[in-house]
């Protein structure tokens, strides 16, 4: 009987230190903010540039993913994706991302 006190004691204390981890990583993860932001688009017939802000460290290719997914459904056949990421001393690191319906995503730093 003591036994199965002692095991449930130690669930319970589990499972309040995991609630207590999962409340401070969504807290930071809120702190942080979204990965990227578009701050402009253009589209002329069927390819689409997009210019974006991305958080510093931000996976790059998620992010691409995340902006070309609904323009796929909207019989794009291409988007240029330019992303700004900060870098050391206030710079900036531009690349860009192109998708293509035959030749999927290719990245270029561009310097």
């Amino acid at each position: 009987m003591l036994g199965r006190l002692f095991v449930g004691a130690l669930v319970w204390l589990a499972a309040v230190a995991l609630l207590i981890v999962g409340l401070q990583d969504s807290a930071r993860a809120r702190r942080l903010g979204p990965a990227y932001v578009i701050t402009h688009t253009a589209s002329y017939q069927r390819v689409t540039v997009v210019d974006a802000k991305i958080r510093r460290g931000a996976d790059r290719q998620a992010v691409a993913e995340a902006i070309v997914s609904p323009l796929k459904t909207r019989h794009a056949d291409e988007v240029l994706i330019y992303l700004r990421e900060p870098a050391q001393a206030g710079k900036t690191v531009l690349r860009r991302i192109q998708w293509s319906r035959g030749g999927g995503y290719s990245e270029l730093l561009i310097p």
